[in-house]
């Protein structure tokens, strides 16, 4: 069972059903799953090449084990994107992939025609979860792209152990991205913490109450053997300033919140950072590599 005094939504990000189940067993609770075809490939140990639709094949059969496991969950699949996606491929992915397990939400990332075919899955009904954020007008725009989803029915990700690299606290952004939707949003779209590289970083989630954390199997593990502390409970709150300020020293300067209007179209917001193209280089480079093109 989930410890009460915890509010944020905790997901595993992996693609083994063996890591879910296990997750599942010595937790206790799960409350959702992101997943993409590398981790799927990587949990199958086969190193073989797939063909697209033998890859497709594979991870819907995967995502279907951890739909098992952890039945009316979170689910999140990720579509295939390069800089060449059109918005019209990523809508056929995601509905496609929409129909593999009940509450999926399909990651889609935030670029213009990724926000294009999220406004359009959104309309469809389609959940849909816009990854390589990095800003708040990115997260700003992704809100406004999904207006008219149902409350909780899309998700936003900044990413925290990437945006560490660059001169910005990564904290801060996914701080202030929080605080607009809490305080300007409609609750349709929650902040999912993604990249978790640390016990540290996780624990400061939970003390933040960020809506969602995706954390890796390893780091989960370490939170049981830890005893599953929970910050406010058995971690004093005073604990996360010296935290605070580790996060803060891995940057160089603090993010000014910024107020933006989220009824404005989510074209007129700047969507471009260089951290996203790198990104969506990164994920696609690695579906190639299992792909026989």
């Amino acid at each position: 069972m989930k410890p009460a005094h915890i509010t944020t939504n905790i997901y595993l990000d992996g693609g083994n059903p063996k890591e879910t189940k296990l997750i599942v067993d010595t937790l206790g609770f799960l409350d959702g799953q992101t997943t993409n075809p590398a981790q799927i490939a990587k949990a199958l140990k086969t190193g073989k090449i797939y063909s697209n639709e033998q890859l497709l094949v594979e991870y819907k059969n995967s995502v279907s084990l951890i739909s098992q496991i952890i039945p009316g969950k979170l689910l999140s699949l990720e579509v295939y994107a390069d800089e060449s996606t059109t918005s019209q491929d990523i809508i056929d992915q995601a509905k496609h992939m929409s129909s593999w397990t009940p509450n999926t939400f399909i990651k889609i990332p935030c670029t213009a025609h990724g926000l294009k075919a999220a406004q359009s899955l959104t309309s469809q009904n389609v959940h849909v979860h816009i990854s390589l954020v990095f800003t708040q007008e990115q997260a700003a725009a992704s809100y406004s792209a999904t207006t008219g989803a149902p409350i909780g029915g899309a998700l936003v990700s900044p990413f925290e152990g990437c945006t560490v690299d660059t001169d910005v606290t990564s904290i801060d952004v996914i701080t202030n991205i929080q605080k607009m939707l809490d305080s300007e949003g409609d609750e349709h779209m929650q902040v999912l913490m993604a990249n978790i590289r640390d016990l540290e970083q996780f624990y400061y989630a939970l003390y933040m109450g960020f809506d969602a954390v995706a954390v890796p199997f390893e780091i989960l593990m370490q939170w049981h053997s830890d005893g599953m502390l929970i910050p406010g409970v058995d971690i004093p709150y005073d604990t996360f300033e010296s935290t605070n300020e580790y996060l803060h020293a891995q940057s160089i300067m603090n993010e000014v919140y910024e107020n933006l209007d989220l009824e404005k179209d989510w074209t007129t917001f700047n969507i471009s950072h260089p951290r996203t193209i790198e990104g969506l280089k990164k994920f696609s480079e690695e579906w190639n590599d299992l792909v026989d093109r």
